[in-house]
């Protein structure tokens, strides 16, 4: 079987890969904390899906995963490695910008951080905008979390600090997990009047959200969001596979789309 994973094979590899105009994944994540019982490097997870999808759908190759997101809110917990924006910009631009400068022109984030889309929509409309290619981009546990009537009791509460990276990392790394350490929520000292924080982001209001800027220590003590105890390798394990039969789908797909600005 061919190769897939660019830092593993030789030039005159890439060479004949970039002839065949091969799809090109490119993985993100970030280093953050995930309550103290799971591991902080969730960027892992992105390079694993990448690399098992390419295998599988063929003419796919797959990137070196860009370890540091835009983490900023979670700084005031141990573990988190972030960088500004425009740091992440300017080197996830500087990559892309070397693989399309050999005519590659179906270019897919594998995001695993959702902290990571703003910046990657600024830098796909100025690639659509400089070079006439549109890139693309997916949080894969979104797809996973689609199916979450299948995946957990009704009244689950999921969140950060528990799942979904819980039960994807007892699957995809068990030996770094503690879940003798998991603790449960703990509401933080702050008070917002009238409001709730739900997230770094928001406030709500009687269901009425308001952008503001907080900390995750000014949401919950310890970071945790939801319920640790729905960790689990076996929900995990169906995540991953419910992810993978997506994301080839979704590449298949992508691969014959038109990527290409119009003028």
């Amino acid at each position: 079987m061919a190769k897939s994973y660019l830092p593993a094979m030789t030039r005159a590899e890439v060479e004949e890969a970039y002839s065949k105009k091969p799809v090109v994944l490119f993985p993100l994540g970030s280093v953050e904390q995930h309550g103290a019982h799971t591991p902080v490097g969730d960027y892992r997870m992105a390079e694993v899906l990448a690399k098992e999808v390419a295998d599988i759908v063929g003419n796919t190759l797959v990137l070196p995963v860009m370890p540091f997101g835009y983490s900023e809110y979670f700084r005031t917990f141990p573990g988190c490695l972030t960088l500004k924006p425009s740091t992440l910009y300017s080197v996830v631009r500087d990559v892309c910008e070397c693989v399309l400068d050999y005519g590659i022109d179906h270019l897919l984030f594998i995001n695993g951080h959702r902290g990571n889309e703003p910046t990657l929509e600024q830098l796909g409309r100025d690639l659509r905008k400089e070079r006439g290619v549109i890139p693309a981009s997916i949080l894969p546990w979104d797809l996973a979390m689609a199916e979450k009537k299948t995946l957990y009791p009704k009244d689950a509460k999921t969140g950060h600090g528990s799942d979904p990276m819980g039960s994807l990392n007892a699957y995809f790394f068990p030996e770094d997990m503690r879940t003798d350490l998991a603790e449960e929520y703990q509401p933080p000292t702050r008070r917002y009047g009238d409001f709730q924080p739900v997230s770094p982001t928001k406030i709500d209001l009687n269901g009425t959200l308001l952008n503001f800027y907080l900390n995750y220590d000014e949401i919950t003590k310890n970071g945790v969001m939801g319920d640790p105890g729905l960790c689990s390798a076996e929900r995990g394990k169906k995540m991953h596979d419910i992810m993978v039969a997506k994301l080839v789908e979704i590449v298949k797909a992508f691969a014959k789309l038109d990527t290409r600005a119009k003028i």
